[in-house]
């Protein structure tokens, strides 16, 4: 008789949010709290925290850091693992939200971030580039992004908008 061994490791589902914020996030518990929300409304099971930075706390620091797949709500992979995600190229764009659906390109594309996509730590660390501390919806605050239509390091990392700009979070679950 022969035995047969599976090892089904599912991936940890990620995506970028239907709906648009400004940089008052509430900072990064509010941003896990969007998360969830997104998650919950969507029927999608787990723990999900925003691939969000401030300070020392970033998501190479906050996110159990899988030795499985990550992958969008649509099946497709992003990632074989944590060391791939955090690489500077995705096998997918994370441009699918919730529901499965790909992210409007007829508003910004863009996703706050403040974090490196190779590394996944913090990128600024000064408050008038995180929203203060994404706290702020003020325009004379800016916050860095990433952009979710990239599947290179500019979907974590590609530049900076005003804090009252509405745009997307990524989401990750644990």
């Amino acid at each position: 008789m022969v035995k047969v061994v599976f090892d089904f490791t599912l991936p940890k589902t990620v995506f970028v949010t239907s709906m648009t914020y400004t940089g008052n996030l509430g900072g990064l518990s509010g941003a896990d709290t969007l998360c969830a929300a997104r998650a919950s409304a969507a029927g999608l099971s787990g723990t999900y925290l925003a691939w969000l930075s401030m300070g020392s706390s970033s998501p190479a620091t906050r996110f159990t850091q899988s030795s499985g797949p990550y992958g969008r709500t649509d099946g497709k992979e992003v990632a074989a693992d944590w060391t791939a995600l955090i690489s500077g190229s995705l096998e997918n764009a994370i441009d699918v939200d919730e529901f499965g659906n790909a992210v409007s390109t007829s508003t910004l594309p863009y996703v706050w971030t403040n974090t490196k996509a190779i590394g996944g730590e913090t990128l600024a660390t000064d408050s008038p580039s995180t929203c203060a501390n994404f706290a702020s919806a003020s325009g004379a605050n800016t916050g860095k992004v990433g952009a979710a239509s990239a599947d290179d390091t500019n979907w974590s990392a590609t530049g900076a908008f005003v804090c009252s700009v509405d745009l997307h979070l990524y989401c990750f679950e644990q």
